[in-house]
């Protein structure tokens, strides 16, 4: 309950974080003390067939050598073993190629580049820190051997690019990435209690700030290539039909030096925090205010962010490497990451049903009640879920005030490049509003697979819904009350078929708040 309480908490608040690039001020909070560090073992790349598991056959084309990721699961992940494969396929088809000019990086799955690391490797080397430093490093230097062979690499990124799958992007000299809808990149090892351990903290903040890399790295939230190429993320978009044909064009002009990458341009304001200890002194300071002011403390992982990317401004790139792969593994230890993964588990095994298929499949719903909570549970069914809604209170103009929280949000949405006008539009015109007097909204209950009732908190009045819809309702029709506190057998009484009754209490802001009882 506390996990989901602090987590539920940081969402609301999230919003907060975005101050971080507004003038921040004040002053750098202590160093934490460096503690001795685990001396890494290396990966042995003579022990591991060039191919296999993870990388499909290197094709060279023109001089560019093609790096497809291709995993065995359905998305690509960053898995034990991986490493080792990708050195060995590295030694023995590119450094020691001599028409190799240059490398591109890319996946052969349909929808994703790579979504991360694997969480349940990362469960088994934690309680081994020994092994997990071996692991980290390992691909520290693993990155830094790849970047030193002076062949240019360019990441091809099409679909979900996330975790450990972006920071293998950003050791690369250059990045094209997708207009796809699927394509977004992010950083959201914060959300399991950790932050980016394969140099994310070191390679992100000289490509895109400071301040936009502490705001990505503590947040993990998600960024689409229109706003990641104006942030300095990525270098290039293209159509996904030729991202491939543009990646190998780049990497010849990287080669050949007839294209150079272009650095993000920092405002005045920039340079003043970002580039001078005074105004470090300043940005990280705030950063730490922000933080315990979203996370009442309670995030570990994020006031390491700070502590790493301050390591890094030192210019010591070496240092700075080491300095976060301790870090991620005491991160990897604490109580914080081991709560947060067992809620992701959770919430990953809820998303499969254990029944199976149902036996009708759910593609109309009606919601009883327009207020806060019926519009909340509207949206989501309608927007998430891809559901007709029928959303009905007492009359018209208190269904149209569900109607209008529900456009309100999703003009938001619009307006901040979370949604586009079209799904804005196309999601409203599946939400029908309903009222008392309307003669045909029987009719329409006719169709109904699912009924939310979401009504105040009187048992009279919950029998008396009930009974209103249910002589209009198929046989097949669930009856689901979103009541917090009356007991669903007392509910149920009140229908002709208490067995075709559940409960399903949303929390509030429905929107916002990812748990349902």
């Amino acid at each position: 309950k506390n996990s989901i309480d602090i987590f539920g908490r940081a969402l609301l608040r999230m919003n907060q974080f975005r101050t971080l690039g507004r003038g921040l001020r004040a002053r750098v909070p202590a160093q934490v003390q460096a503690q001795a560090t685990v001396a890494p073992r290396q990966f042995h790349a003579s022990a591991v067939a060039a191919r296999g598991t993870f990388f499909e056959d290197v094709q060279v084309k023109d001089g560019v050598a093609i790096v497809r990721f291709d995993g065995p699961e359905k998305m690509n992940v960053l898995a034990e073993g991986m490493g080792e494969e990708l050195e060995a396929l590295w030694d023995k088809d590119i450094a020691s190629n001599s028409e190799v000019k240059a490398v591109v990086v890319t996946s052969s799955k349909p929808d994703n580049f790579i979504a991360g690391a694997d969480i349940k490797m990362l469960k088994k080397l934690r309680s081994d820190p020994d092994k997990l430093m071996d692991q980290v490093t390992g691909m520290h230097r693993l990155s830094e051997k790849m970047k030193a062979t002076g062949k240019p690499m360019v990441a091809a990124i099409h679909g979900v690019c996330m975790g450990g799958g972006l920071e293998m992007a950003l050791f690369c000299d250059y990045r094209v990435a997708t207009n796809h809808k699927k394509t977004v990149m992010s950083v959201p090892e914060i959300k399991l209690g950790l932050f980016p351990g394969a140099g994310g903290t070191q390679n992100l903040p000289p490509l895109v700030g400071v301040q936009e890399a502490i705001k990505m790295m503590t947040m993990g939230g998600n960024v689409k290539p229109a706003r990641a190429i104006k942030s300095g993320l990525i270098d290039q978009i293209c159509e996904p039909g030729i991202l491939e044909q543009v990646a190998c064009d780049a990497a010849r002009g990287l080669a050949d030096g007839s294209l150079k990458p272009k650095k993000k341009k920092k405002s005045l304001m920039n340079k003043l925090l970002e580039d001078n200890p005074v105004g470090q002194y300043v940005l990280f300071d705030q950063a730490k205010k922000a933080i315990t002011k979203a996370t009442d403390g309670k995030y570990p992982a994020a006031y390491a962010v700070l502590d790493c990317v301050k390591e890094g401004l030192k210019g010591n790139k070496k240092a700075g490497l080491e300095y976060e792969a301790k870090r991620f593994v005491e991160m990897a230890q604490t109580k914080e990451s081991h709560g947060l993964i067992g809620l992701f588990d959770g919430m990953t095994a809820m998303k499969k049903s254990p029944f199976g298929a149902p036996q009708q499949e759910t593609k109309t719903v009606a919601v009883l009640g327009a207020g806060l909570m019926g519009a909340g549970i509207a949206q989501v069914t309608a927007k998430n879920a891809g559901r007709r809604v029928l959303l009905k209170d007492r009359d018209l103009e208190a269904a149209g005030r569900g109607e209008a929280i529900i456009q309100e949000n999703f003009d938001k949405a619009v307006k901040r490049k979370r949604m586009t006008k079209h799904a804005s539009d196309s999601t409203m015109a599946n939400i029908v509003g309903l009222g008392d007097e309307v003669p045909s909204w029987g009719k329409h209950f006719n169709g109904v697979d699912m009924v939310i009732e979401a009504v105040f908190e009187d048992l009279s009045l919950k029998h008396k819904v009930i009974a209103a819809v249910e002589e209009h309702l198929p046989e097949h029709a669930i009856f689901a009350t979103n009541t917090s506190a009356i007991p669903i057998g007392e509910i149920a009484k009140g229908s002709k078929r208490p067995e075709n009754v559940v409960g399903m209490h949303y929390f509030s802001p429905v929107p916002q708040m990812p748990l349902l009882e």
